[in-house]
């Protein structure tokens, strides 16, 4: 648990971040008075950051990021904190193959005016796995590009993978966003659910990514519902030609039977009227 910390000003690497331990540690200081000895490998789990973190350009407000492989960063928890004008807001990824950042929560958190964009869930290294991640609940104002979009410009949030592995299963809901180009970019990735945020008329792209293609398949089932819509009406409409069809023929063959009928009755009537002439 990180909580009630106020981290600003930092140079070197940023804020406060969480990775596994293991064979590479991003956190250990190698010096000729201090050699390097890699700790056991553990993932880092079921933690929770809840600080300030202010003007720390030379890094990461706040990341949560695998080193690992075989271990990663799973079930943290970033929650309610004021991440203001650092290099990056918040991030979670995974910089080194074959890691993992599975089901970690970004939620209730205020994070502005950082160099680049605000929330960043990233599989950012190939071979990886970044899976049911959420973000929730912020609120995200005057953040920069992410530069791994095609079309770099200022980001609130950033769902993505440059690599072939896509990032799945992400959740982002009730998210609050101003002064941005972008609100929510998706680039290769799968299964995300995208509801319910909230942008206002400064953010000129609310979606952008896979979210307009969604917006293509949303259109397309539009579509699709109206042709079925109408194809119901035409079936109904023959139904409806068909029934006044059939009515119409049994009207006819009633015709023809009356016809059929009268005729022979006419017969009748007419050969009786002859009858009496021709015994004379």
């Amino acid at each position: 648990m990180v909580v009630g910390n106020t981290v600003i000003g930092t140079v070197g690497d940023g804020g406060i971040g969480l990775s596994d331990d293991g064979p590479l540690d991003p956190g250990i200081v190698e010096s000729i008075f201090h050699p390097a000895t890699p700790g056991a490998s553990n993932p880092s789990a079921h933690n929770l950051i809840a600080d300030k973190v202010i003007n720390n350009a030379g890094g990461c407000g706040i990341v949560v990021s695998s080193y690992d492989p075989g271990e990663g960063v799973l079930d943290n928890v970033i929650s309610n904190n004021l991440v203001s004008g650092n290099a990056e807001g918040v991030v979670v990824a995974t910089p080194v193959p074959a890691t993992s950042a599975i089901n970690n929560t970004v939620k209730d958190n205020t994070i502005v005016n950082s160099a680049t964009e605000g929330i960043d869930i990233d599989g950012s290294s190939p071979n990886t796995t970044v899976l049911g991640n959420s973000v929730v609940g912020n609120v995200l104002s005057g953040n920069g590009p992410d530069y791994d979009f095609p079309r770099p410009a200022p980001t609130a949030i950033a769902v993505l993978s440059p690599t072939s592995d896509p990032v799945a299963g992400t959740l982002v809901e009730e998210n609050i966003i101003q002064n941005e180009v972008y609100g929510v970019g998706v680039f290769n990735a799968s299964m995300t659910t995208i509801m319910a945020n909230s942008a206002d008329s400064s953010v000129k792209v609310p979606l952008v990514g896979a979210s307009e293609n969604q917006t293509a398949v949303n259109a397309l089932s539009s579509q699709m519902n109206t042709l079925q819509g109408s194809l119901s009406s035409i079936q109904n409409s023959l139904a409806s030609i068909q029934a006044q069809t059939s009515d119409a023929t049994y009207l006819g063959y009633a015709a023809i039977a009356l016809a059929v009928v009268l005729g022979g009755i006419a017969i009748a009537v007419s050969r009786r009227k002859r009858t009496p002439t021709a015994s004379k």
